[in-house]
C-alpha cells in the first residue's frame, strides 16, 4: 500500500507539467536554476519556476515550496491563469506529501476556480484527479467522485491514458475502498492501456491486481501478476520490486513453499537494504514465521530485525510529523510574509491617496488665496479647471475597486457599473466647470470695470 501510494503521487507528479518539450528544454534542476537567472520573460520563469518545484519535490520539500509560491505569486500577479493552475496543482501534490491535506485541498478548490475558466480540459482532469487523490486521503468515497469527474473529462476530451492514468487512479481507490469488483475493472482497462502503449505504470498495474486477486483467494492469478509486474519491472525500473518480492513470498508461503517463501523475503531485504523499513519489518516478520519452529537462532535473529524496524518505523513516523510541524511552520511564515507585504502595498497606497488629497486642496486653497489677490482670471480659471479634473479622476480611482469587487470581475458588470458612473460624474464635472467659468468671467467684469 505505501509503495503503491507512493507511486501514485509520483505518476501524478510526472504528469503535473506543461509540455514535454519544456521538459525536454529543462531537463536537469541546475538548467533550470540557470535559465531563472537569465529569463526576462514572467510567464517563461512561472513555467520554469512550476518545474523547479517539481525538480525539488522528493529532495527539498522546503526549497520546492518557495520555487511554487514564487512561481503562483509571480503567475497571479500578471494574471497568467495556466501558471496559477500548474503551480496550484504542484504546490498541493507537495502539500499531500507532508500531510497537509487541509491547505491542500483549499489551495485546489482556488486553483479549479481558475481552471474551469480558463477551459483546458487537460489541466481540468489533472485537477479534478488531485483533488480526489486530496480527499481521498481522509474519505475514499469523496476522493472517488472527484476521480470519477476527472475520467468523465478525459472521455469527453478524448485525452490519451498516456497523458493521465487515470484508470490506475480509480483502480487503487476501489482497492483500498476494498470493492474488489470494481478495482479490477479499472486496473485491468489500464493494464491492457499499459501493454499497448508500454506506459511505466503496467508494472504497479500489476502488482495491484495481484493484491486484488491474492484477497479474493485466486492465488494462482495473483502469482501470475505478480511475476508480470517483476518481469516488466526489470526493464522499466521504479521502485516497487520490494513490494513484489514481499507479495511472492506472502504467496509461496500460503501455499507452503518454504524454499520460494525464504528466497523472496531475502531478495525483499536486499533489495530495499535501509530505505525501507516497512518491507524490511514484513520480510523479517515471514522469515521469523518460517524459521520460528525449525531454527530458533535465525527466528530469533528476524525477530529482532522485525522490532527494530517496527521501531524505526515508529521514529520515521515521529521525525516526518516533526518534518510537518516544521513545513507549517514555513507555510505560517511564508504567509506572515505575505500578510506583511500586502499591508505595505495598502500603507504605501495610502500614503498616495493622502497626498493626491492634500495636493488637490492645495490646487483649491491657492486658487481662493489668488482670488482675493485679485490674479489674473485666467490663472484662476486654469487652476479651478485642474482642481476639478484631479478632484473628479480621484474620485474614480476610490470608486473603481469597490465597482470590481461588486460587479465580481464580471467586464460586462463592470461596464455597466462605470457607465453608471460616468451618466452621473461627468454632468456634476461639467456643470462645476461651466460654473467656475461663469464665476471666472464675472470676476474678469469687475476687474475691467
Amino acid at each position: 500500500m505505501r509503495t503503491l501510494y507512493c507511486f501514485i503521487t509520483l505518476i501524478l507528479w510526472s504528469f503535473t507539467t506543461f509540455s514535454q518539450r519544456e521538459s525536454r528544454r529543462y531537463p536537469q534542476k541546475d538548467s533550470l536554476v540557470k535559465a531563472l537567472k537569465v529569463e526576462k520573460v514572467d510567464s517563461n520563469r512561472v513555467n520554469i519556476l512550476s518545474l523547479l518545484t517539481r525538480a525539488y519535490h522528493f529532495q527539498d520539500a522546503h526549497k520546492a515550496y518557495l520555487y511554487g509560491q514564487e512561481g503562483l505569486r509571480l503567475a497571479q500577479k500578471i494574471n497568467y491563469a495556466k501558471g496559477q493552475i500548474t503551480c496550484g496543482v504542484s504546490l498541493s501534490s507537495l502539500l499531500l506529501e507532508m500531510n497537509q491535506q487541509g491547505k491542500a485541498i483549499e489551495l485546489l478548490l482556488k486553483t479549479n476556480e481558475i481552471c474551469e475558466k480558463y477551459g483546458d480540459p487537460a489541466l481540468q482532469a489533472r485537477v479534478f484527479m488531485t483533488l480526489g487523490m486530496a480527499y481521498g486521503k481522509m474519505d475514499y468515497n469523496l476522493g472517488l467522485q472527484y476521480l470519477l469527474k476527472s475520467r468523465d473529462v478525459i472521455h469527453k476530451a478524448k485525452i490519451s491514458e498516456n497523458s493521465i492514468p487515470i484508470n490506475l487512479m480509480i483502480g487503487f481507490m476501489y482497492k483500498d475502498l476494498g470493492k474488489l469488483d470494481s478495482a479490477l475493472f479499472y486496473l485491468n482497462k489500464n493494464y491492457q492501456s499499459s501493454l499497448r502503449t508500454s506506459i511505466r505504470s503496467v508494472a504497479a498495474t500489476a502488482l495491484a491486481m495481484g493484491q486484488v486477486y491474492e484477497k479474493m483467494g485466486n492465488i494462482p492469478l495473483a502469482k501470475s501478476y505478480f511475476q508480470s509486474a517483476l518481469a516488466f519491472n526489470s526493464t522499466h525500473r521504479i521502485p516497487i520490486n520490494g513490494d513484489i518480492y514481499i507479495e511472492m513470498g506472502k504467496i509461496y508461503w500460503k501455499t507452503k513453499q518454504r524454499d520460494s517463501t525464504i528466497y523472496f523475503a531475502q531478495k525483499a531485504l536486499k533489495e530495499v537494504k535501509s530505505t525501507s523499513y516497512a518491507i524490511i519489518q514484513q520480510a523479517s516478520l515471514l522469515l521469523f514465521q518460517v524459521y520460528q519452529k525449525s531454527n530458533a537462532p535465525l527466528a530469533l535473529k528476524y525477530h529482532i530485525m522485525t522490532t527494530m524496524a517496527k521501531d524505526s518505523l515508529y521514529s520515521l513516523d515521529k521525525f516526518k510529523e516533526i518534518g510537518a510541524y516544521t513545513f507549517q511552520e514555513i507555510i505560517r511564515q511564508e504567509h506572515l510574509r505575505e500578510a506583511q507585504e500586502q499591508q505595505e502595498i495598502q500603507r504605501s497606497q495610502n500614503i498616495q491617496y493622502i497626498a493626491i488629497t492634500v495636493f488637490i486642496l492645495t490646487m483649491i486653497m491657492l486658487g481662493v488665496v489668488l482670488y482675493k489677490r485679485k490674479v489674473n482670471p485666467n490663472i484662476l480659471e486654469w487652476l479651478g479647471v485642474v482642481s476639478l479634473l484631479l478632484l473628479f479622476e480621484f474620485l474614480n480611482i476610490i470608486l473603481e475597486p469597490s465597482i470590481t469587487k461588486f460587479a465580481n470581475r464580471s467586464p460586462i458588470i463592470t461596464l455597466a457599473c462605470l457607465v453608471v458612473l460616468a451618466s452621473v460624474v461627468s454632468p456634476i464635472h461639467h456643470f462645476a466647470e461651466t460654473s467656475l467659468k461663469k464665476w471666472v468671467k464675472r470676476i474678469a467684469l469687475k476687474l475691467n470695470q
